[in-house]
């Protein structure tokens, strides 16, 4: 959506939600934002992923979303176009 709002931007668009390329590691997502996925990727990278596996565990990691509209493939097309309308109106302020 954002592509479509802001379209002199150059953006690499992965719907992967912790992405590596070369040295750079980036995130998406509320819970990867805050870097538990990306810190449980970082991890499985680095120690294998038994040792992610457990660091999870000892977290007690268990995410459970309330809905299944968290990306551009699982939203209904009504919410995705009412969205886009309102980062439209956002953007002209």
């Amino acid at each position: 959506m954002l592509t479509q709002i802001y379209p002199t931007y150059v953006w690499y668009i992965s719907f992967e939600r912790v992405v590596r390329h070369g040295q750079i590691v980036t995130a998406a997502g509320v819970s990867s934002g805050i870097g538990i996925d990306m810190a449980l990727q970082l991890a499985a990278w680095e120690f294998g992923e038994d040792t992610s596996k457990a660091v999870q565990l000892i977290l007690e990691y268990d995410p459970q979303s309330p809905f299944d509209t968290g990306s551009l493939k699982k939203a209904p097309a009504p919410l995705i176009e009412r969205v886009r309308e309102v980062l439209q109106e956002l953007s002209k302020q």
